[in-house]
């Protein structure tokens, strides 16, 4: 089976060592695993659906079952990290809490992992059962309660730990923009302290308690020019000396070969997301000295064929497969042809999703974030399965009464990083290259130009009602209504509409 150039990259190309001078730790670490337990088809990355085969390379790919076998073939001096956002994602995930993926942390197991801003989706209360099941430390140095300004005590900032014979100090951060990500309700009475201040205390502190390689196990993200400006992995690799490996997560980064930073030496790490990947990183600690002075990383595509799989955490899987998919398989409607995402763009499926909350709601005008949409629907059986997949947040629909000039708001706002939001019953024009505020060029609102002191009626969804940076353009634009998860008004629409024919483009063009 063909598998990246990336997961063949020897680590013996590193520069020779003597082997008695230093000891050699390696380092496996995963990220933003969304719920994917279990292997799924490889013959497209983007694209999970299960069982619709026919291009690409073929066979499975991923799976806690294959990431065990991988770590457990591996005798010698090792740690185990993820990077947060465990379980929201797949029914396995998201039906079980995230229990599912708590056992296997635990079965394999894990040294320690750090939340995710998805970890906090279902409530703190939810966050701090699942953590108790957790037999690792879980960390999250930067987490606070607004009241006591005091470290909320589920989390853990940091674990010291004696790995060949050496002290590391091993510290975890999530991100500071948790009021963009995450709905009021589920962080209420939560603040997170800026990333790089809350760094530079724990590397002092790990030092001082004796750690001479320090990693920071972090939910931040990984910059990259066609993303938003933002403080992420390299800036604190940059910002913040004295840290050995960033092992991240967040981006859904898929980094083929680790960033070291040129001023700090600090190697950074990502594995992407969904569990395709694992990454492991090889640090050569001198003997003497305890600090690294080599180290290096590789991405391993976690094919079952290649890895194996390990019979423990197969039986864990499959455990949870069984237990959630009786009532998931059975397909509720068909598609004629594939509604597909297409990032920071218009797309079908997100045409229709938007036309979906819209009829729900009898409302004019709807709104559907982008970055909601996780999965394509390819052209066939339609499974309450590949919804969840598609939509896999429980966010609700709502209908708000806006004003013409808060739609004008919420568009603009859309358009600052590409299309942020997926439209219905609107159609819009838009300069990218325009100043912030000043892109729309026409808007047309249930087929009439856009009227800024008319009130419409809106169907969007909790998330971007209350946050998602949306919040401030509807403020004021009470609410009328509120309902059911959108998985279940997509559910309700594909039954209605079987089968369904994906919408025409041409509602968000650029000029």
């Amino acid at each position: 089976m063909p598998r990246p150039w990336f997961a063949l990259v020897s680590l013996f190309l590193l520069p020779p060592v003597r082997a008695g001078d230093f000891v050699t730790v390696t380092v496996y670490h995963t990220n933003d695993i969304h719920g994917w337990i279990m292997p799924h088809p490889a013959y497209q990355i983007q694209d999970m659906r299960r069982g619709r085969r026919g291009y690409g390379t073929g066979g499975d790919i991923g799976g806690m079952a294959a990431f065990a076998a991988l770590v457990r073939a591996d005798p010698g001096p090792k740690l185990v990290l993820d990077a947060g956002d465990w379980f929201q994602g797949t029914p396995e995930g998201r039906l079980t809490k995230g229990e599912a993926v708590a056992d296997c942390f635990n079965a394999i197991p894990y040294d320690a992992v750090e939340v995710g801003n998805h970890d906090f989706d279902l409530g703190p209360d939810v966050l701090r059962r699942l953590v108790s099941r957790m037999k690792m430390p879980v960390l999250g140095a930067n987490v606070r309660d607004a009241r006591t300004g005091n470290r909320v005590p589920y989390l853990t900032p940091y674990v010291l730990k004696r790995v060949g014979g050496v002290q590391f100090g091993i510290f975890g951060l999530l991100t500071s923009r948790m009021r963009d990500l995450s709905t009021p309700k589920d962080i209420e009475g939560l603040v997170f302290d800026r990333e790089v201040d809350e760094a530079r205390r724990m590397v002092g502190e790990l030092k001082a308690r004796g750690a001479t390689v320090i990693i920071a196990v972090t939910h931040m993200g990984y910059e990259a020019p066609s993303k938003k400006s933002f403080e992420g992995d390299r800036f604190l690799a940059s910002s913040v000396p004295g840290i050995d490996l960033i092992v991240g997560g967040h981006t859904h980064t898929v980094l083929k070969r680790p960033v070291r930073d040129p001023r700090n030496g600090t190697l950074i790490v990502q594995a992407g997301s969904q569990l395709r990947y694992a990454g492991r990183a090889t640090l050569f600690i001198d003997k003497a000295t305890g600090r690294v002075k080599r180290s290096d990383d590789v991405l391993i595509g976690l094919y079952p064929g290649v890895t194996g799989t390990d019979p423990e955490l197969d039986g864990v899987v499959k455990k949870y497969q069984a237990s959630v998919g009786r009532d998931l398989d059975a397909p509720i409607a068909s598609a004629a042809r594939t509604l597909r995402r297409a990032g920071a763009a218009e797309s079908s499926l997100g045409d229709w999703a938007a036309d979906c909350l819209k009829d729900w709601a009898g409302a004019e005008i709807s709104f559907y974030n982008s970055s909601g949409l996780r999965a394509d629907i390819p052209a066939g059986p339609v499974t309450q399965r590949e919804l969840f997949e598609v939509f896999p947040f429980d966010d609700r629909a709502v209908v708000l009464n806006l004003t013409g000039r808060q739609v004008r708001a919420v568009l603009e706002r859309s358009l600052e990083n590409g299309v942020g939001a997926q439209v219905g019953g609107l159609q819009v024009r838009f300069d990218p290259s325009a100043a912030p505020g000043r892109r729309l060029r026409e808007v047309r609102a249930a087929g009439a130009p856009l009227d800024d002191d008319r009130p419409y009626r809106a169907a969007t969804v909790d998330f971007m009602a209350e946050s998602g940076g949306y919040a401030a353009s509807v403020q004021g634009g009470p609410e009328a209504a509120s309902g059911d998860l959108i998985r279940d008004v997509a559910a309700a629409c594909a039954r209605r509409g079987s089968p369904i024919e994906p919408p025409g483009l041409g509602r968000i063009i650029e000029e």
